[in-house]
């Protein structure tokens, strides 16, 4: 099956998060292409629900130049083992309580949805939400990543992709205190 990984940084120490996750996911999958980039000027740190929003913007163009089939992980993610996407489906996503966007699959046919998720990302201030807004505007199935695809770090779960919620700790969501931010690159890597 013929597919790629995709993500994007922005300020130096995202744009190292970013790096560390492209590593282990090329230590992985070292013939499967990762589109990755920065996001554009203007967006900063400080605007983190803009950096979040630009999300869904960035998958649309990447999708218009790479075409679907592909893989969203959050830079904040490791990878450490092998990564079999799912095959028959337009997304797919770790739903837990709600729909989340750390990481997502999307399939044959997903421009519409794409275009939806960046026309909702204009009313929500949350990615997630605008995905979930979108997927219900066009009535989309979600299908649920593979067993042992991706976990959030504090679950304990065995998978290929850890999550580690840095967006928590940026946000300043009360759960961030949980997790020991930032964790060394070492513990990331240590897929459980």
């Amino acid at each position: 099956m013929n597919w790629y990984m995709t993500s994007f940084g922005q300020g130096a120490a995202y744009v190292g998060e970013l790096l560390h996750m492209a590593e282990t996911f090329a230590e992985q999958h070292p013939s499967v292409p990762a589109v990755i980039g920065v996001t554009p000027m203007g967006l900063t740190r400080a605007d983190w629900w803009g950096v979040t929003n630009y999300k869904a913007k960035w998958l649309r163009d990447t999708y218009a130049v790479h075409g679907s089939r592909m893989l969203w992980i959050d830079a904040d993610a490791r990878v450490g083992g092998l990564i079999r996407p799912p095959e028959d489906c337009m997304i797919a996503a770790n739903t837990y309580a709600r729909l989340s966007s750390g990481v997502v699959w999307f399939g044959d046919g997903c421009g519409p949805l794409l275009d939806r998720w960046v026309e909702e990302t204009k009313r929500s201030a949350d990615d997630e939400e605008a995905l979930i807004a979108a997927v219900a505007a066009l009535r989309v199935d979600v299908a649920p990543l593979p067993d042992g695809l991706s976990a959030i770090c504090d679950e304990g779960i065995p998978a290929s992709i850890i999550h580690w919620n840095r967006s928590r700790a940026m946000a300043g969501h009360a759960a961030a205190q949980v997790i020991n931010w930032p964790p060394s690159e070492e513990e990331r890597r240590c897929i459980r």
